[in-house]
């Protein structure tokens, strides 16, 4: 059958369709639930203090693989920049009152770290400083107090930084602490390490340990890590950032997984496996009033094979009303190392991957990997529209560039599959590839094009989707309007989601497994 018959195929049928519905080591712990809230915290507002001191990194030793920090010393133009950004919404109007942010955070984990009894001002505020962190580093490095099973990678050792402002009531703070977190119902201390050196108080699981830090530290600090510092100078600065350095967590990587590239290494063309190549380094910072991102890049990771740099175009011609969007370059060259990399996990699980792929590919009608290469082509596109919304109809549309005469009977398939259950479905090859959609009206409008790249939110919330390989928008106005009920006037939105203007996420690569990712919220 040649493409004009398939297209003919496709294309039948185009008449408009009805709507359609659519514990023991409790310091660490403590320490642990005060970054988090600390990381939650910094939507609660700054004190405008001035910014500078000594950075947690130059207390921590080197030959560490993970490091997260939070700073609630930022500098003057994050914290200027960060309070105009959180006083447009209204429940966190009161808390930008110049209130010692630090008391907010340990208030909030007081009772469930134990320290419900004690006296904030009295036994913490004189001196507990503004910055944290928390560096991982190999079992090997100091000696870790604990340990997996056999056969399983040791666990890494976790050191605390916290920034002091008085060395000897600090010890004493940290002291009391540990006493009132303990798990022992004498009221010990328990094992849990702790040294004072310089402006930061080293927490580990031992005092061993903790002693072994503090002597690495003065020995070389993590700031003389070649990879480290140049990683991290790479970034301007924000509140808070991270980093992960993959080749030398090596098996307690996969403990490492919030800091690791994940699916977005994968989007991008590189292996993030444990043990593989590769660093990445994060921040997160208020961008003027009306932007807040996290932003960061990723060094000589292992280039998963056959894979090329590739740039998405497209993605701000889809319709203006485009209220979610989505966008892949080089979608083809990804599938059969993924698809390798999928077999690899399911029979390190046990489970049965020919079995499954058989099963899929009878289910689907297609040869399995192959026709997913012809499917996601080298450059697709997806939509969600906002027209039916207030109907309560989902419009959709996939709109790929690929080779058509290839694509053909895949899409003819999943077409008439997809129709078994929405009559609606609709989809048409075009010149250089296919589209699909949930309705004929939503077919024109992708195949026509549109000026989503004219609006102000997603420009501002995209600024490098012109040199992106992954690419996503979310609208967030009219999502939020949808989700409450409000977007046929039914509902008021919450003036706490009002001020959403959107979201947008982007991944881009280069050669040598190198690349930038950017996830950014913006205000109206």
């Amino acid at each position: 059958m040649s493409t004009s018959q398939y297209t003919d195929v496709l294309a039948a049928h185009d008449n408009e369709e009805p709507p359609r519905r659519p514990g023991g080591w409790l310091v660490i712990a403590g320490a642990a639930a005060l970054v988090l809230a600390l990381v939650a915290g910094v939507t609660y507002g700054f004190r405008l203090l001035s910014g500078g001191g000594t950075q947690p990194e130059e207390a921590l030793p080197a030959g560490a693989f993970a490091f997260a920090e939070i700073d609630l010393d930022p500098s003057v133009d994050q914290k200027v920049d960060g309070f105009r950004f959180l006083r447009q919404f209204p429940a966190l109007a009161d808390k930008l009152s110049g209130d010692d942010l630090r008391k907010i955070v340990f208030e909030a984990v007081a009772d469930d770290a134990g320290w419900g009894d004690i006296d904030y001002a009295a036994e913490v505020e004189p001196w507990l400083g503004q910055r944290l962190a928390v560096a991982a580093y190999p079992a090997s490095r100091f000696g870790s107090g604990s340990s997996q099973g056999d056969g399983e990678a040791a666990v890494p050792t976790v050191v605390v930084a916290l920034q002091v402002t008085d060395a000897g009531r600090a010890q004493d703070g940290l002291e009391l602490l540990a006493k009132s977190a303990s798990d022992g119902s004498d009221g010990s201390a328990g094992s849990a390490g702790y040294l004072v050196a310089g402006d930061y108080a080293l927490i580990a699981e031992t005092p061993e340990i903790a002693q072994r830090v503090v002597d690495a530290a003065g020995e070389e600090a993590l700031t003389g890590t070649e990879h480290f510092t140049a990683d991290m100078s790479g970034l301007d600065g924000g509140f808070a950032s991270a980093w992960i350095d993959m080749s030398a967590a090596g098996g307690a990587a996969g403990l490492m997984n919030p800091l690791s590239l994940g699916a977005v290494g994968s989007l991008a063309g590189v292996t993030t496996a444990a043990g593989s190549t590769g660093r990445a380094a994060y921040v997160a910072r208020f961008d003027g009033a009306d932007a807040i991102e996290v932003a960061g890049r990723f060094t000589d990771a292992e280039a998963l094979d056959g894979v090329e740099t590739a740039t998405l175009t497209g993605l701000g011609e889809l319709p203006a009303s485009t209220i979610a969007a989505f966008g892949l370059a080089g979608g083809d060259q990804l599938v059969a190392p993924m698809w390798d990399s999928l077999r690899k996990q399911m029979d390190a699980a046990g489970s049965d991957f020919d079995k499954a792929e058989a099963e899929a590919e009878q289910s689907l009608g297609m040869k399995l990997p192959e026709d997913l290469e012809a499917v996601l082509g080298s450059n697709l596109l997806a939509a969600l529209d906002a027209d039916g919304l207030t109907e309560g109809r989902v419009e959709v549309g996939v709109l790929t560039t690929t080779d058509p005469d290839r694509a053909a009977p895949i899409i003819d398939r999943m077409a008439r599959l997809l129709q078994e259950g929405e009559p609606g479905v609709r989809a048409e090859l075009t010149e250089d590839g296919y589209v699909v959609a949930s309705s004929g009206s939503m077919l024109r409008r992708l195949t026509a094009g549109g000026t989503l790249g004219d609006i102000e939110a997603f420009r501002r919330a995209l600024p490098d989707a012109d040199d992106a390989r992954m690419a996503l928008w979310l609208d967030v106005e009219p999502l939020v309007q949808s989700l409450t009920g409000a977007f046929d006037g039914s509902a008021e939105v919450d003036p706490n989601l009002a001020p959403l203007a959107g979201f947008g996420m982007t991944v881009s690569t280069q050669d040598g497994g190198s690349g930038e990712f950017r996830l950014r919220l913006v205000t109206n």
